[in-house]
């Protein structure tokens, strides 16, 4: 746990359990799988071999079938991987709400160095506030409890109470289905790019001796007010609407960008209980690379008072990254797999097709010699290959579909049976097997038709 937000690392310490598991499951494949053709070699049938007949069909089939399974597992994943990078893309440009560009976060807590009582930590936040926002490269600072894209630290959701709405269902006593009360600062807003669509944002006279004073967001004013203008109206807690709305913003995707924006309301933080919950998150933002500010704003703040500590120390994007964790790494892994699953297909194909072609190089051979254009030869040899790749693409296509909806929890603006992804799939597929069965056929339409009827 740092800054209140779960950090995911992967253990990757060598772990005996894993390695029996994997050596074992290695053994069982190489015997399982080198077993099979020995076996078959000795139910070889030696009538036919005598008479010279070739018996193609027997000796392909089983490869045929492998071939045609690979094919179907590798449309399938590449099915997923295409989805999951598509997933990871639209999250990555999907509206937030606020500007993302060039903004520094740290966050701290003035009372581990001694600060106590509400109106010391409020005096130490507004110097730092002052003081950053002053510093070369910074275009604006202010602080917020719990910082953009991290955990509901701090976040208060009590039963609000809205001048003139009646409350519906159990919303009078189901304090989870209640908007959320976000603490901040002045310039808070403007520092973070949400827009101000009606109204004010808070300022420095909005301390703890003013009224109470409140911005709350679009969707809470949709939701409480509907199409009424909601300044001067008054919001609060449990039946005590006491806090005048003073502002209207834009929503925002505060938590997670896979979620949709919340009902939110805003209090300055000189109005609200800093003596519980002093831990605040201040957002920079800067004129250019936030490392060159990052310092200076170190600086500054050990100035103030070296013993307080710094930490959780990132940029905008870096918290982007973080929110996206898991949908980064399953895009690497779908797209690692999926590549190497092409690639066992496409080796399996160029050996089933070269096995054909070795065993009818007598045949070949007679057809060339007898005046059989070489394209002709090449499709000879792959005209099997086409009824192993189209099996393997209707299998493939038909498991992408099933599983599309299994996965439909992972994906984000794609649709579980997207037509897109499944027809790029498909086509990487369909490539990658043309060009595998292609190589060995060209190959055998340039045999030398009196080395072909040698070769027997």
């Amino acid at each position: 746990m740092r800054g209140g937000r779960v950090t995911l690392a992967p253990n990757l310490s060598p772990d005996w359990r894993v390695l029996t598991f994997t050596a074992l499951v290695s053994l069982l494949t190489t015997v399982v799988f080198g077993l099979l053709p020995a076996v078959r070699s000795c139910k070889v049938d030696l009538a036919p071999m005598l008479k010279g007949e070739q018996t193609l069909s027997r000796r392909l089939r089983i490869g045929g079938v492998l071939v045609a399974g690979q094919v179907a597992l590798t449309v399938v994943m590449l099915f997923g991987a295409v989805v999951l990078a598509r997933t990871l893309t639209n999250l990555q440009n999907v509206p937030s709400g606020f500007d993302r560009d060039k903004i520094l976060m740290l966050s701290l807590n003035p009372a581990l160095s001694g600060y106590k009582g509400h109106a010391t930590i409020i005096a130490y936040y507004d110097e730092l506030v002052r003081r950053v926002s002053v510093l070369p490269g910074v275009r604006a600072a202010a602080v917020e409890r719990c910082g953009l894209l991290g955990t509901a630290f701090g976040v208060v959701r009590m039963v609000t109470s809205v001048d003139g709405y009646e409350m519906k269902g159990d919303e009078a006593s189901n304090f989870l289905i209640a908007p959320d009360r976000i603490v901040a600062g002045p310039n808070y807003f403007r520092t973070l790019g949400i827009p101000l669509i009606a109204g004010r944002e808070f300022t420095d006279g909005d301390n703890a001796n003013d009224p109470k004073v409140a911005v709350i967001n679009a969707k809470f004013a949709k939701y409480y007010f509907g199409d009424g203008n909601p300044i001067g109206r008054r919001v609060g807690w449990n039946g005590k609407a006491d806090t005048e709305i003073i502002g209207v913003v834009g929503d925002v995707r505060q938590y997670k960008l896979r979620d949709d924006s919340l009902r939110m309301w805003y209090v300055p933080y000189a109005q609200a209980d800093m003596v519980r919950w002093p831990q605040m998150t201040l957002h920079v933002r800067t004129a250019g690379p936030e490392a060159l500010v990052a310092s200076r704003v170190g600086s500054e703040i050990r100035a103030i008072n070296s013993s307080v500590p710094i930490f959780d120390i990132k940029t905008i994007q870096d918290r982007v990254n973080d929110n996206l964790f898991r949908e980064r790494i399953l895009a690497m892994l779908a797209g690692f797999f999926a590549v190497l699953a092409c690639v066992l297909a496409a080796v399996g194909l160029y050996g089933v097709i070269a096995y054909t072609a070795s065993l009818r190089t007598r045949e070949l051979g007679i057809r060339i010699a007898l005046g059989a254009a070489r394209n002709d030869v090449v499709w000879i040899v792959m005209r099997d290959s086409v009824l192993v790749i189209g099996c393997g693409l209707l299998i493939g296509s038909a498991l992408a579909y099933a599983l599309g909806g299994i996965a439909a929890s992972f994906m984000y603006g794609v649709a579980a049976h997207d037509p897109i992804s499944l027809s790029v799939a498909v086509l990487v597929v369909v490539s990658v097997s043309i060009l595998a069965a292609y190589i060995p056929a060209r190959r055998a339409s340039r045999l030398e038709p009196v080395a072909a009827l040698r070769c027997e």
